[in-house]
């Protein structure tokens, strides 16, 4: 699922979508857009965090599962 949010501060839009994990949607999607995104290690991602202006930063859920499990071991 991909979850966009945006708009002017005082109609803030969210945009949710969920029809595909192909790396076209997301590009699509963002066309033109520059700014961070913030999104797991699926490849589907690649192509757009390859477009300049665009900064992919990893999703700190998986990194703190990943913390947990090393705890528990």
């Amino acid at each position: 699922m991909r979850v966009q949010a945006g708009g002017p501060p005082d109609k803030p839009v969210i945009f949710f979508d969920s029809t595909s994990r192909a790396q076209e949607v997301p590009t699509r999607l963002l066309d033109g857009y520059r700014g961070y995104v913030m999104t797991d290690d699926y490849a589907g991602y690649n192509a757009l965090g390859a477009q300049a202006g665009v900064g992919r930063v990893g999703c700190w859920a998986h990194a703190r599962r990943k913390l947990v499990e090393a705890q528990k071991a």
